[in-house]
């Protein structure tokens, strides 16, 4: 083997960036795209970069936001669960049968929490574009 210098390759030194690729939906990326495009039509000034964009989005939300979008995660089937665990811790213990039928004949009314959430969250998704 030779051991020429001149063809020994080099190592490369990997250069640490402060970026990472991040995976959002093509319409959240376009949505994002054009609102800095927007900013950047300006005679002065750095250009705005995405990621500054998002990092000033990210410190607006709020814990209200949070649980938003939190509720809106849940399945119908989560959302029974849960309202049947606060049924049993208030008026003791029920099969999840004899909660369903309860509910079924009106003998339970449904839960008025999350009509408010979803109306909260369609603000939120008005407000997004």
């Amino acid at each position: 083997m030779d051991s020429n210098p001149a063809e020994k390759k080099t190592k490369q030194i990997a250069k640490t960036s402060g970026y990472a690729t991040l995976r959002v939906k093509k319409d959240t990326r376009r949505k994002a795209v054009q609102a800095v495009e927007k900013l950047n039509t300006k005679d002065y000034g750095a250009r705005v970069k995405v990621s500054d964009y998002v990092a000033f989005a990210l410190s607006l939300v709020t814990s209200d936001h949070h649980a938003l979008l939190q509720e809106a995660t849940l399945s119908h089937e989560d959302r029974l669960k849960r309202e049947h665990k606060a049924y049993i811790a208030e008026h003791g213990m029920i099969s999840r049968d004899e909660y369903l039928g309860k509910r079924l004949s009106g003998e339970i009314p449904p839960s008025t929490q999350k009509q408010g959430v979803e109306k909260g969250f369609e603000s939120i998704e008005k407000a997004g574009g």
